[in-house]
């Protein structure tokens, strides 16, 4: 028998967005404050670069205070109607929402607040809080999308059936996520191990410029603006990365791109290399290096300048710049080709392990969501 269904807002205790203080958040207050860009589309909760508001600002708060058990929805911009549960084991003490941001609070007396949570960002949930979405520029959701959303409504004890069946979906997920993470930050702890920070050069390999080590490709680099370039299946590069497509190749084979202009030297930390493999078409932002046979493995000349300190070689007031002569100039340590090339090995097999888990996470995102269309879809229809 199809369960009943009711207004979301019949099962809340507390509906409400929060506030900042004039002055702003800053780095160094006491309280975390919580924004749209916080709210993960997987229904979790990112805390990684949060600013906080001040004690007293926080303590005389009347509403926007965040507790486990809480879901919080995105409620203007680009991500309006994103949605994410708070978890009991949340990492922070005390937080608060910004005004961008919902906070609700379920009954549980009358409902599962995680069963909510689960529907709530499920393609019919979705479709529901954005039923409620108005504006053109920057438009978002009222406080009115929770007395037209419909939820439905079984017993309570299989409402918590359900939430724990998806609970347990989503910690596979979780888990795999994780496992790619880790694999993510492998290859570059593998390449300290082996030949230790390239700044300070602890194991005193031999220090080569790029000038002495690398043949600079930046002859055949050509820029295609983005309304004269032909689509297709070739990656197109920049500064930064994958820029577009386009429909034919300049370079098929394994190169390093460095930033022109326009890249993070002033936070290395984000990259200002990257490796590019097979056909691309590069433009006049990204300089380009193939490494000297037997002086430089490829994946070696990446992984030692991805992080790379730059900005002794840049110039430019209004805009970093490190020309084609500066960045020849710029040294690195050059450790002998086999054990560069032992250290390309071992991060091919971890590119291979972690495109495995990421095969696995797509058909745990698959599973997932039909067992979200299974628990809501079909009550609803």
């Amino acid at each position: 028998m199809k369960p009943a269904t009711v207004p979301l807002a019949s099962l809340l205790k507390a509906l409400e967005s929060g506030a900042r203080p004039k002055g702003g958040v800053t780095i160094d207050g006491d309280v975390p404050s919580l924004g749209g860009e916080h709210v993960g589309s997987d229904g979790r909760i990112k805390t990684n670069g949060v600013k906080r508001i001040p004690r007293a600002f926080y303590d005389n708060l009347k509403k926007g205070r965040v507790k486990p058990g809480d879901i919080l929805i995105v409620k203007d911009g680009a991500t309006t109607g994103k949605t994410a549960y708070v978890p009991e084991d949340f990492e922070f003490e005390e937080a608060a929402i910004n005004e961008h941001v919902f906070r609700l609070e379920v009954d549980d007396t009358k409902a599962a607040p995680k069963y909510v949570a689960h529907f709530l960002q499920s393609g019919i949930g979705q479709s529901a809080i954005l039923a409620d979405f108005r504006g053109a520029t920057v438009g978002g959701i009222s406080r009115g999308f929770a007395d037209r959303a419909q939820i439905p409504l079984p017993s309570i004890e299989e409402q918590r059936r359900i939430a724990a069946m998806l609970d347990k979906a989503e910690e596979l997920r979780a888990k795999r996520r994780s496992a790619i993470a880790l694999l993510d930050q492998l290859p570059q702890a593998i390449f300290l191990e082996m030949f230790g920070d390239p700044v300070t050069n602890p194991e005193n390999w031999h220090v080569r410029t790029i000038e002495e080590t690398t043949e600079c490709l930046d002859r055949f680099r050509k820029p295609v603006k983005a309304s004269d370039r032909p689509d297709g299946p070739i990656p197109y590069y920049g500064a930064n990365g994958l820029q577009g497509w386009i429909d034919r190749a300049l370079f098929n084979e394994s190169l390093v791109l460095v930033a022109e202009d326009g890249g993070h030297f002033e936070n290395p930390t984000r990259g200002v290399a990257y490796r590019i493999d097979g056909p691309a078409w590069v433009n006049n932002h990204a300089h380009i290096l193939r490494a000297k046979a037997n002086v430089l493995d490829v994946e070696f000349l990446h992984r030692v300048l991805r992080h790379y300190n730059f900005v002794p070689f840049i110039s430019g007031t209004t805009r970093s710049k490190l020309t084609q002569g500066q960045l020849a100039k710029a040294t690195i340590p050059v450790p002998p080709i086999d054990l560069q090339r032992r250290f390309a090995a071992s991060v091919e097999s971890t590119n291979r392990a972690k495109a495995a888990y990421q095969s696995a996470l797509a058909e745990s995102d698959t599973l997932f969501a039909s067992l979200l269309g299974w628990a809501f879809d079909a009550s609803l229809k």
